[in-house]
């Protein structure tokens, strides 16, 4: 087995790639693909019976919440996800055992104050102030809010496990046991409640999001033995990464506004109706960037410990031949959806078609930028969070105007026009900044 791997690792990212490195990739990214394609069979299938029995209306209404809830609970991990798989891994190489758990306690702090203070500021915009989109939704986000520290807490437990090399129980919380506790979540409104209200469905969703917790808090407990309880004293590096964790959080939270932006404004353009064909669209259209997803996820670690070490020959090999793997599988996934993409949205119901040419314009930028490489992934972790943070805000101010102009005329067309405009953008300024700045080539080239 081993052999088979180095083998196909040397394939792959390259015969003068380090044989540990690569197979790590490799083993990562297969382990995790077996996660995503669960996943994705168990979300799709949950999302289809919710289209199906619920409606459109409800579909559209579970959409427009949790997008919602998405954003937030962002804000509230704090940007421990990259400062934990930015940290550890160096820590680790370096043994030192308490400044892992000195992090650890750091992270698990700033969460928590972030989160008590993202749910009173929420609640308080949502039933007070009369904003489209919100009010007139807030007994739904009122059931949902305790999601945003749920969902904090196991982002950033995954992370952990991540930073530590368990890459795939580093998935399983999100992709596995979430969906099965909605699934769950569901049986349980045919004994307890009416199907076609909007609110059985937001109430199994948090079943859902309880049970991710659970379990995260879990495995993190199982795998955090490893790591001694060390009570160092005063952590000179604590300022350090509130810094790192303010530039983080701007990051993800910039990130996640860029790629959720335009069913925010379709929901306050359009109707919740419209938030649900467009969101239909989207979740097919990721499809397209689960290769850098499976890889980057894999690979992550490996580019911290390789900048820490100094191998940017290696880490440079690294980079270019996951991005070639990355567009050639993106590249397939299009080619599917040019053929079989109405039929995948009629699974939903027969209305959900007209999404068709939404999925083809999100999905066909989703290749092209594809073609730069998991960028945004290397910046952070080499420490380039500002040049990051500076690019996402002008890339969303302006997708704020484009999507205010093009909304009201070409609809959800538009909407995805201005999505996919905004990352190939964003992606090519990106790999300027990062050749001329750190000298690294960020394509597939």
């Amino acid at each position: 087995m081993n052999r088979w791997l180095n083998r196909l690792a040397a394939l792959i990212f390259g015969k003068n790639s380090d044989r540990e490195t690569g197979r790590f990739a490799l083993s990562g990214s297969m382990g995790n693909a077996l996660v995503q394609f669960g996943s994705m069979a168990l979300v799709f299938g949950i999302n289809i019976l919710i289209a199906r029995i619920g409606g459109k209306e409800a579909y559209g209404t579970f959409s427009q919440v949790f997008n919602w809830i998405f954003v937030l609970f962002i804000i509230s991990a704090f940007g421990s996800d990259t400062l934990l798989n930015r940290e550890v891994p160096a820590m680790r190489a370096k043994n030192d055992d308490a400044g892992i758990f000195s992090i650890l306690r750091f992270t698990h702090s700033g969460v928590l104050l972030i989160s008590i203070l993202v749910v009173g500021i929420f609640a308080f915009l949502v039933n007070v102030p009369d904003i489209p989109g919100l009010k007139n939704n807030a007994r739904y986000f009122n059931i949902s809010l305790i999601c945003i520290p749920l969902a904090a807490f196991t982002f950033m437990h995954q992370a952990f496990l991540r930073s530590i090399k368990k890459v795939v129980w580093g998935q399983t919380a999100e992709k596995l046991a979430k969906p099965i506790g909605l699934g769950l979540g569901i049986m349980g409104i045919y004994l307890l409640a009416d199907p076609t209200l909007p609110e059985s469905y937001i109430y199994a969703n948090v079943f859902a999001f309880s049970v991710a917790f659970l379990y995260s808090l879990f495995l993190f407990f199982r795998f955090r033995k490893t790591i001694p309880k060390i009570f160092p004293g005063r952590e000179k590096r604590k300022n350090e990464w509130m810094r790192r964790s303010l530039w983080f959080t701007s990051a993800a939270l910039l990130y996640v506004l860029t790629t959720r932006l335009d069913i925010l404004f379709i929901g306050s353009l359009i109707d919740n109706t419209a938030v649900g064909y467009y969101n239909v669209a989207l979740k097919f259209a990721d499809l397209t960037i689960l290769p850098s997803f499976i890889i980057s996820q894999s690979i992550a670690p490996l580019f911290s410990e390789l900048h820490s070490q100094g191998k940017k020959k290696e880490l440079q090999q690294l980079f270019t031949r996951s991005s070639r793997l990355i567009f050639g599988l993106t590249l397939i996934i299009f080619i599917g959806f040019i053929f079989l993409g109405e039929f995948c949205l009629g699974l939903y119901g027969e209305p959900f078609k007209e999404g068709y040419e939404t999925l083809l314009i999100l999905s066909g930028s989703r290749l092209l930028y594809s073609i730069i490489g998991p960028i945004g992934l290397l910046m952070l972790l080499i420490g380039e969070e500002r040049a990051m943070n500076i690019g996402f805000l002008i890339q969303i101010l302006l997708m704020t105007v484009g999507l205010y102009l093009l909304i009201p005329l070409w609809g959800m067309e538009g909407a995805a026009l201005i999505n996919g405009t905004g990352f190939v953008l964003l992606q090519g300024a990106m790999a300027i900044r990062l050749f001329y700045s750190k000298g690294y080539k960020g394509t597939v080239f």
